[in-house]
């Protein structure tokens, strides 16, 4: 099954707004940069979804030629 098969945009969405919250605490350099590394790839796989689900739209919908 493909990686973006199981991806969650909800879950992701929640998990990036509570590392917004928690980086803004965060005193370990190497904790913040971990965060900041996930928070990045998140926001990739969340526009990547974003695109998919767009095209899918785009598909399903008649164009107006």
């Amino acid at each position: 099954m493909a990686q973006s098969d199981k991806f969650n945009y909800d879950e992701a969405i929640k998990k990036l707004e509570s590392f917004a919250e928690e980086i803004e605490n965060i005193s370990d350099i190497d904790l913040l940069a971990e965060r900041i590394k996930e928070a990045a790839s998140l926001v990739s796989r969340c526009k990547a979804k974003i695109t998919e689900i767009e095209k899918d739209i785009n598909d399903i919908l008649p164009t107006n030629e």
